[in-house]
């Protein structure tokens, strides 16, 4: 592929990938975006998988602080996205999760299992043609939510596992689109942590010293999805973590709270 696709500068081309790749990573990856906040579709597709199958009503005492409108027009959407189905039993409707909507959710969630031991950093380039313009956007903002850094249109960057990275591309049907650059080799210690991955550490650890403070008022099975969604949270900033050792204390205090966290997921 030709280096001018990816807009750099002819009189600074690399002379190998390697370069080519830490040229890039000097240009754009500082800037990772990445999501503030657990939102309400994730908090509907954590509490329906935990729940396995449950109604309306039930979600909405689950999720008593949220307006019912909310609730409502997120399971739209995920109904829309196919990450949840209707099963109908007698006059009441129920949701669970679908096959899609579990490997959404546990595309995040498998960061704590392979936790830098099966990834290394990606570059992946893509060119969809403009007739799929839908399928292109879809396929860039799912890159994003799982950690991969924008260099340019089409040029992206990201330190992911074989295994979520060949379900993307196969889920979108992109396989004939791309092309992947393997780079497990270079020092991670140039990129500077970015306030993003620092921001979902202490996001977490509040959280985590929060709910251990508080946990004894709640029910059982409330204990077991707040306990879920800050497990979300933990692999999220996993995701985004570069692991550089900047904030290695910070890492490891993150660590030991999921470590008394993940109990409860199975009360």
């Amino acid at each position: 592929m030709r280096l001018l696709w990816w807009g750099l500068d002819p009189a600074r081309t690399a002379s190998s990938k390697r370069d080519c790749v830490l040229y890039l990573l000097e240009r754009g990856l500082q800037g990772s975006a990445c999501p503030a906040e657990v939102t309400i579709l994730v908090k509907l597709i954590i509490l329906i998988d935990d729940q396995k199958m449950i109604s309306k009503n039930q979600i909405q005492n689950f999720l008593s602080e949220e307006k019912k409108a909310i609730i409502f027009s997120g399971l739209s959407r995920l109904q829309k996205k196919k990450y949840i189905k209707v099963i109908k039993k007698g006059k009441f409707n129920y949701y669970s999760v679908s096959n899609y909507g579990q490997d959404y959710l546990y595309s995040t969630i498998d960061w704590i299992k392979q936790n830098d031991k099966t990834q290394n950093w990606k570059l992946i380039c893509f060119s969809i043609p403009e007739k799929q313009k839908s399928l292109r956007e879809q396929f860039r903002n799912m890159l994003i939510e799982n950690g991969f850094s924008q260099i340019q249109r089409g040029v992206m960057l990201g330190k992911v596992s074989d295994k979520i990275l060949n379900y993307l591309i196969n889920h979108y049907h992109c396989e004939k689109f791309t092309h992947i650059f393997h780079e497990p080799t270079f020092d991670v210690n140039i990129i500077a942590p970015t306030n993003k991955t620092i921001e979902h550490y202490e996001e977490f650890i509040d959280e985590a010293k929060n709910f251990l403070r508080h946990n004894k008022k709640f029910r059982q099975e409330q204990k077991r999805f707040q306990a879920k969604i800050l497990v979300y949270i933990y692999a999220t900033a996993l995701k985004y973590d570069n692991h550089n050792q900047d904030i290695e204390k910070i890492r490891q205090q993150a660590g030991g709270f999921y470590q008394k966290i993940k109990t409860y997921c199975y009360l």
